[in-house]
């Protein structure tokens, strides 16, 4: 969360002690990739999605929703929006399982520029709340929304939408 809300330096710090607390588990290393991946450490963060996904070569959710998640958030860093977009591809069958691929292809369309894709995609998350119930995730689509309606043109949308996220803030 903390790399999700522009806290990199402390976001590397706790994912580099989780790494030596727990090396080798595939959820912390997981987790500690997404941290890294949004925070400037995206040489470890590869190493750790190759790590996890060798290790469980057969664990459906790690290899079709979580790896390709953080391949996009290393393709993100890099300002590679359309390579994020493809490896986020495959994710959209599980979208209502996880919601986190929504959220990194709505960054990904707005690093593109793409203001209708992304208002659609942090759209998707607002309507399905019960997928981001206790994250942080369902306020910062509000914030990806109104970022989204900026690039549009949509002013008094773009409004309206930092408004409800200042309200959830």
């Amino acid at each position: 969360m903390e790399a999700m809300f522009g806290e990199f330096g402390p976001a590397r710090a706790d994912a580099t002690r989780a790494i030596a607390l727990e090396p080798g588990d595939v959820n912390v290393g997981v987790t500690a990739g997404y941290a890294l991946a949004t925070s400037g450490g995206s040489a470890t963060a590869g190493k750790l999605f190759d790590q996890a996904a060798k290790q469980r070569p057969d664990d459906t959710v790690l290899n079709s929703i979580q790896v390709p998640v953080g391949r996009a958030l290393l393709a993100l860093a890099g300002h590679h929006p359309q390579q994020a977009l493809t490896l986020l591809g495959p994710v959209a069958p599980y979208r209502l399982a996880s919601g986190s691929d929504v959220y990194v292809s709505g960054l990904a369309h707005l690093d593109a520029r793409q203001g209708a894709q992304a208002a659609a995609d942090f759209q998707w998350i607002l309507d399905h709340r019960g997928v981001y119930m206790m994250g942080p995730t369902y306020p910062l689509a509000e914030l990806g929304l109104a970022r989204a309606d900026v690039l549009k043109g949509d002013k008094a949308g773009a409004r309206t939408a930092y408004q409800n996220f200042l309200a959830l803030w």
